[in-house]
């Protein structure tokens, strides 16, 4: 084996708790035994740089495609919300977005007119060159995926933490908007609902393009006048709640805007306009699927539906007479 040093914890600057427990939960034997230690010659590259390299590199690793086959969520105790994966050697590491997919998403950032202000060759009033763009994208993904303050940021890629800011305000209207109508498509043809449902009829429920439910996400520092509409049955704390569609690969095919958290299920789907779409018969309402059933002869047979649906989580399903021309039809359902 090669030379081995201690894996540092994530945050290990900015969480000391984190760092105190090294811990991490799984499933393999040679997990089992409290190691952590990384190979550096199995490691390469990607160990120098958790190791040994500037903060920012941190912020994101390039990771083989082939890595990511058959991947196993892990959670590492003491870091909440952190999630893992496991490759096909054993080795955990952190899901991050894939360095391509970073590339893409940073020239459509550079083609755009909102970001003028940081493009290479701008300055600032005092002339001092504009931080660059490529490492404010990143602040902006480290701050959404795992929750760093803007201080912590600052501190990570030496940019002001105001700078850091304005630019995160910048690219939440961005993304909520330019980037939100060009990613987030919901099915609104037969080819498009074909290619979502294809996990779904594989798992007998034909005719599902999606799972929807209602999920609620902390708000903080919320006004309070507005406090007791957000507080919800689902959270300890002040939240708004989206009512999300998405397929079997987790990809989001449709999202409300936020609501207050003590709105119900059967009130914030009346404000999404795909899933009120397909309840009125406006979208997708003459594609025809089947089913499979017994007769009374006790033969199987197949009955035509002509409604695609949505598949629910029994949160949002019982009781809810509102769904019944959007849940996915079973043989002999009314």
């Amino acid at each position: 084996m090669g030379n081995k040093l201690p894996t540092p914890p994530l945050h290990s600057t900015h969480d000391e708790n984190a760092a105190s427990d090294s811990s991490v939960a799984t499933d393999s034997d040679d997990a089992s035994n409290g190691s952590d230690e990384v190979d550096l010659e199995a490691e390469g590259e990607e160990a120098a740089l958790l190791t040994n390299g500037p903060a920012y590199y941190d912020m994101f690793l390039d990771l083989e495609e082939e890595e990511c086959v058959k991947p196993k969520v892990k959670k590492r105790r003491g870091a909440k919300g952190v999630v893992y994966y496991q490759n096909e050697q054993g080795q955990l590491k952190e899901i991050q977005e894939p360095y391509e997919a970073y590339k893409d998403h940073l020239e459509e950032l550079k083609q755009s007119s909102h970001f003028e202000r940081w493009k290479e060759g701008k300055t600032d009033c005092v002339g001092r060159p504009a931080a660059p763009l490529s490492l404010l994208l990143l602040t902006a993904l480290r701050y959404l995926g795992r929750g760093w303050t803007f201080d912590d940021l600052s501190e990570a890629t030496a940019i002001s933490e105001e700078v850091i800011r304005v630019f995160f305000h910048r690219y939440i209207e961005v993304g909520s908007t330019t980037l939100f109508q060009k990613y987030v498509l919901a099915p609104t043809t037969l080819e498009h609902a074909n290619q979502q449902g294809n996990e779904y009829a594989m798992a007998v429920l034909a005719g599902a393009v999606g799972s929807m439910d209602a999920p609620h996400v902390l708000c903080h520092k919320m006004k309070r006048k507005l406090r007791q509409s957000h507080l919800g049955f689902k959270l300890n704390g002040t939240a708004k709640t989206y009512n999300l569609v998405c397929n079997h690969r987790r990809r989001i095919l449709s999202t409300t805007t936020g609501h207050p958290a003590r709105w119900n299920d059967k009130t914030i789907v009346k404000f999404d306009s795909v899933v009120m779409g397909l309840f009125n018969g406006d979208n997708l309402a003459d594609v025809p699927f089947e089913l499979y059933k017994y007769n009374e002869r006790g033969e199987i047979t197949k009955r035509e539906y002509r409604r695609l649906g949505f598949l629910l989580t029994t949160v949002i399903t019982n009781g809810l007479p509102l769904f019944h021309r959007t849940r996915v039809p079973l043989a002999g359902s009314k």
